[in-house]
């Protein structure tokens, strides 16, 4: 795929880091597939866990955090976080102590499509939309 994509292009690849069980592949197997991966041209890992076998993981905010951190650290690739990160502090703090390079925030944004307008609504942050549209925003309940 690299050789027939534009080359600012970015190729990310999804992997799920760990099964859950003991049928499944190690972290250090993980981590060379991913290093593997980024010297065929992949630019950045996206690392969820479980789905593949019947043993499902236990889910809390930010459970699959250190699965990314550990690919980072180990195969020295770019991450993305996943795992219930719908609170933006956590997604923020997963950017900030370098558990991954970027959060994706996949059910939270399906429950609300404004997520990111809501996230930069921080204190001290500049909202990305002009104000007449966040006053829409402001008021929109899904």
């Amino acid at each position: 795929m690299r050789r027939v994509m534009p080359g600012s292009a970015v190729l990310m690849v999804r992997v799920s880091a760990s099964e859950c069980s003991p049928k499944g592949y190690s972290m250090a197997e993980m981590a060379d597939m991913a290093l593997a991966s980024h010297e065929a041209g992949v630019g950045v890992i996206h690392v969820s866990n479980g789905g593949m076998l019947s043993t499902a993981p236990r889910a809390w905010p930010g459970y699959q955090l250190g699965y990314a951190r550990s690919i980072r650290q180990k195969a020295r690739v770019p991450a993305i976080g996943v795992g219930r990160l719908e609170a933006p502090q956590l997604a923020e703090f997963a950017l900030q102590e370098g558990y991954c390079d970027l959060v994706a925030v996949g059910r939270g944004m399906l429950r609300d499509p404004h997520w990111p307008t809501r996230a930069a609504e921080a204190p001290g942050d500049t909202p990305p939309v002009p104000e007449n549209l966040l006053r829409v925003f402001r008021d929109f309940r899904p």
